[in-house]
């Protein structure tokens, strides 16, 4: 019997493989229609496509994968049970997938073959925020903004991520940031910012939303001070000089979809 019943379940995860990669309309990057989750883009531009992904207390999400390199950052904290099958192999793999609290976490495009299934077993609910590259935009570099404090989140050949804490009402000295980059404020705030000539900008953070920054013009410093009445952090993604490029194609994932909401 036990040996019938491992067969069966060798079969059935085959049978998934095979359905998924055959099937007309895939199910990828993050949703199946019965999963119970829910998708709300936020935007994106020539090299990313980010939206936050709620994943429902005590729901799987169904057989799926992901063909794009990507950044995980979940709200709450939390852990996935990952279940992974493989064509031409038998059995699943089962790991746990770990994300610290509000923590970038690079993840890379699914290998050929693969197919796997989510479980959030917590008792609430988990927000994530993806940020997912488009085909052909990543390029390895050598370099660039390295930090070995305290401070540094996650390093590989495409960029660097930080967090910062923001004290209250903080000021900045003239400076320039000579990165293409990604900010991320744990609270909503404002950040004032005074050119040389005196001319003022006011750039606008909402809590947890994803911010992109061109790299600046090292011709034109500025000094900056900070609106929040509270302490805050700043999560920046900093890409190395080189390692962006254009998109080699329009869509990020061709069957991706959003809620309205």
């Amino acid at each position: 019997m036990k040996c019938l019943l491992k067969r069966t379940l060798i079969f059935s995860a085959s049978v998934a493989v095979s359905s998924f990669l055959f099937a007309s309309t895939l199910c990828v990057d993050d949703t199946c229609s019965d999963s119970g989750a829910s998708r709300k883009k936020l935007w994106e531009n020539d090299y990313i496509l980010t939206w936050v992904t709620t994943f429902p207390a005590q729901s799987t999400l169904d057989w799926h994968r992901h063909d794009a390199d990507r950044i995980i950052i979940c709200h709450e904290g939390g852990e996935l049970i990952k279940t992974e099958v493989t064509t031409g192999t038998e059995g699943e793999s089962v790991s746990t997938l770990v994300f610290p609290k509000d923590t970038p976490t690079w993840y890379n495009a699914c290998l050929p073959g693969t197919l796997h299934k989510d479980e959030n077993l917590h008792p609430y609910p988990l927000h994530f925020t993806i940020i997912q590259f488009k085909p052909g935009v990543l390029t390895p570099v050598q370099g660039g903004p390295i930090n070995t404090g305290d401070n540094m989140l996650l390093e590989n050949d495409y960029l660097t991520a930080q967090k910062w804490d923001v004290p209250p009402h903080a000021s900045f000295p003239l400076h320039t940031t000579p990165y293409d980059r990604i900010v991320i404020a744990s609270q909503d705030f404002d950040l004032i910012q005074t050119t040389e000539d005196g001319a003022q900008r006011v750039l606008s953070l909402k809590e947890r939303v994803p911010v992109w920054l061109d790299a600046d013009d090292p011709t034109k410093p500025y000094s900056a001070k900070s609106t929040n009445d509270e302490p805050l952090a700043l999560t920046m993604i900093l890409f190395k000089p080189g390692s962006l490029g254009k998109a080699s194609s329009d869509e990020a994932v061709p069957s991706l979809a959003f809620s309205s909401e």
